[in-house]
């Protein structure tokens, strides 16, 4: 970060970390982001994927599998099901919440990132 690079990479950058440093991280990465810089993020966190990713890459023994928007890729069963996959908690909920009711396929639209936006979205009645 010092040398004000265009790109920055930060592997598992989270590991091990309690939630309020997990929150600064996620912060410092947006702000990286903000600032115009490329972010790459190699992680087995899925819910931080889904938070942060503009794009995702599934690597899989060595090969890259696919590439697309968080919401491509785990909406993609049979991709999830290949490589093992664990969807993020708000796609595990909306895929859920689907089951119920179809009602909310809607959220697949609205693309919420995160547990607070999913019900921030849910609150206003899918608004």
């Amino acid at each position: 970060l010092a040398l004000e690079s265009d790109v920055v990479i930060f592997d598992e950058p989270t590991a091990g970390l309690d939630a309020q440093g997990v929150t600064k991280i996620n912060k410092i990465i947006i702000n990286l982001k903000k600032m115009g810089k490329t972010v790459i993020i190699i992680t087995h966190n899925m819910d931080q994927v889904l938070a942060l990713a503009d794009e995702v890459l599934v690597l899989h023994n060595k090969n890259l599998i696919k590439s697309g928007s968080p919401y491509e890729i785990f909406s993609d069963q049979q991709l999830v099901n290949k490589v093992g996959l664990v969807k993020p908690h708000v796609i595990d909920t909306i895929s859920r919440l689907i089951k119920l009711n179809p009602r909310y396929k809607k959220l697949l639209s609205y693309q919420p990132k995160t547990v607070n936006e999913l019900a921030i979205f849910l609150k206003k009645g899918g608004k």
